[in-house]
């Protein structure tokens, strides 16, 4: 990293093809380290690292490839477990303010000083208001103490938060369609998008985007989801089981005439919640030839086997232990865990991505 008194002895033309990222912070110690980065997961994809001085960073971050087709992210971290990440836009010779505060979550700090910048920050005053009333509630959803009907509740309240979030940012995002920060905003939002409206909303993407790497990965992410819609053959995959034998997915499949196959990780909390009714819904229909598939996305084989053991998951087990790096990962494009399989003995896709009582009424619907 080059220190503000050498960029301004540099020449302008290479100033101009430069963003230099001013960084005040609040919070944080002298020394603290701080990270810069392209967010686009790429072979040797831009980082920086600086560190805080005087309430005070600067970054130099070239104009590349990468820099200009992916947001970066600026990490003040204190420890392994405890960092603020902020988004920000280079900006080819500008000068980039990023406030960060270590006494806020990641939508109290901001970036300006460019266009793309300030819309941005103008997207997080308005999204900041809304995620302040879900974070106590999704804390009431976790409460051990909180009663059943209070946990139901605040669910019910923090899901209908969530959606006016998810509608704020898709407005936002089919405005920007011609600009890195819309191509950002729709990849994070194609969490929440069904196949065809993912489809849709790629067509809309205007030609000067189409190469875009974030819109290429979406367009691929699309095709291989098509490939695991009910009706098409499964993929399979071979991985280790728990003693360490090279186990295919269909090997398992063809012994049922219907398969769970649920996609899941030791360290994944909302799937150890779920994990409870799986093992009720496997049980109740287990006698009636249905079948249940563990695919683990641990990278520590010890804690996937105390977790299949501690909890009591008697149904086969397979995992490469490779995590999000999972060879099953990549087949069915898992974007989050829990995530689910349904299919039958002939090896058919019959269901995706149920869960509780839709997953037990397919199974019913199937087994008539």
């Amino acid at each position: 990293m080059l220190p503000l008194w050498v960029l301004a002895t540099m020449p302008m033309a290479a100033q101009n093809l430069s963003t230099t990222v001013k960084g005040h912070v609040k919070g944080y110690p002298d020394g603290t380290k701080v990270y810069i980065g392209t967010l686009a997961d790429v072979p040797d994809r831009y980082t920086d690292s600086t560190t805080v001085k005087g309430g005070e960073f600067a970054f130099f971050v070239p104009d590349n490839a990468q820099t200009k087709s992916s947001p970066l992210v600026v990490n003040c971290v204190t420890d392994p477990t405890h960092f603020s990440a902020t988004e920000l836009y280079a900006a080819p010779g500008n000068t980039l303010d990023c406030y960060i505060d270590a006494a806020e979550e990641g939508m109290g700090n901001y970036v300006m000083g460019s266009p793309l910048n300030f819309i941005n920050h103008k997207l997080i005053e308005e999204l900041k208001p809304i995620y302040d009333q879900i974070i106590p509630l999704r804390k009431t959803v976790r409460d051990a103490n909180a009663s059943a009907e209070a946990k139901k509740k605040a669910e019910q309240q923090a899901d209908s938060l969530y959606s006016i979030s998810t509608k704020i940012q898709k407005n936002y995002a089919f405005s920007n369609m011609d600009n890195i920060f819309g191509i950002g905003l729709l990849r994070n939002l194609s969490y929440e998008m069904t196949l065809n409206e993912m489809d849709s909303v790629l067509r809309l993407v205007p030609e000067t985007m189409k190469n875009n790497p974030q819109v290429v990965a979406l367009q691929k992410s699309l095709d291989t989801d098509r490939k695991t819609v009910d009706g098409n053959p499964m993929i399979d995959v071979t991985l280790p089981n728990v003693k360490g034998k090279m186990t295919s997915l269909s090997s398992l499949v063809k012994k049922n005439k219907l398969t769970i196959v649920d996609f899941w990780a030791s360290w994944c909390g909302p799937c150890r919640a779920e994990l409870p009714e799986m093992k009720k819904i496997y049980a109740e229909f287990k006698s009636k030839g249905v079948g249940m598939v563990g695919v683990s996305f641990d990278s520590k084989k010890e804690a996937w086997l105390k977790a299949i053991k501690t909890m009591g998951l008697d149904y086969q087990h397979i995992s490469d232990l490779k995590g999000w790096g999972s060879a099953a990962a990549k087949a069915y494009n898992v974007k989050g865990i829990p995530f689910t399989m349904l299919i039958n003995k002939k090896g058919v896709i019959v269901g995706r991505d149920l869960h509780g009582d839709d997953l037990k009424a397919r199974i019913v619907e199937l087994l008539k």
